[in-house]
C-alpha cells in the first residue's frame, strides 16, 4: 500500500486581495498602451491587400507628405540596417 503524504498549499485555491481590481472593474485602471508622453511617436504598419502577391515596387511619396509623419519604413530599409549592423559586429543569426 502506497502511502499518501499532506502537502501545504499555501495560497493555492485562496482567494486574495488585488490591489488593481477595483480601478480594473470600474474601467479607471491605466494601462501602456493608452500611454501618452510628449514627442511619442505612434507606429502603423500597412500590409499588402493582395495575398501572396509579389510588391515590385512601394511609392511612399504619399505618406511621407502627409502632415505628422516622422518616417516611413520599408522592408528595404530594414534590410539596409540588418546589413550595416552585419558589417560592423558581424553576421547575425536568426533566433
Amino acid at each position: 500500500m502506497s502511502e499518501t503524504k499532506t502537502v501545504s498549499v499555501g495560497q493555492i485555491g485562496r482567494s486574495l486581495p488585488r490591489v488593481e481590481a477595483r480601478a480594473k472593474v470600474t474601467g479607471r485602471a491605466e494601462y501602456v498602451h493608452n500611454l501618452r508622453l510628449p514627442g511619442m511617436l505612434w507606429a502603423k504598419i500597412a500590409r499588402s491587400t493582395v495575398p501572396h502577391g509579389r510588391i515590385r515596387h512601394i511609392d511612399t511619396s504619399a505618406a511621407q507628405a502627409t502632415h505628422g509623419v516622422y518616417s516611413v519604413v520599408t522592408g528595404e530599409d530594414i534590410i539596409r540596417v540588418r546589413q550595416a549592423v552585419e558589417k560592423s559586429v558581424g553576421r547575425v543569426e536568426p533566433n
